[in-house]
């Protein structure tokens, strides 16, 4: 079930420990439901994160540059 694109919708997620390393992360877990539902806007709280780890990890297809606080 997609979501209809005309209308404005927001996932958050509170992703605690986002890049765990199992068979899949966590973050590829959200890239699938962003992808699924075809959310506007896609927010990750994650304290665990700095500026050693680039913008990139956290790039979602089809979306706009991740915008981070450190």
């Amino acid at each position: 079930m997609a979501l209809n694109s005309t209308i404005f919708s927001i996932l958050h997620v509170n992703t605690r420990s986002v890049l765990a390393h199992n068979n899949t992360t966590k973050f590829d877990e959200i890239e699938l439901l962003a992808i699924e539902y075809n959310f506007s806007v896609v927010c990750l709280t994650e304290t665990w994160l700095d500026n050693s780890i680039d913008n990139v990890t956290f790039q979602l297809d089809g979306y706009a540059d991740p915008f981070r606080l450190y």
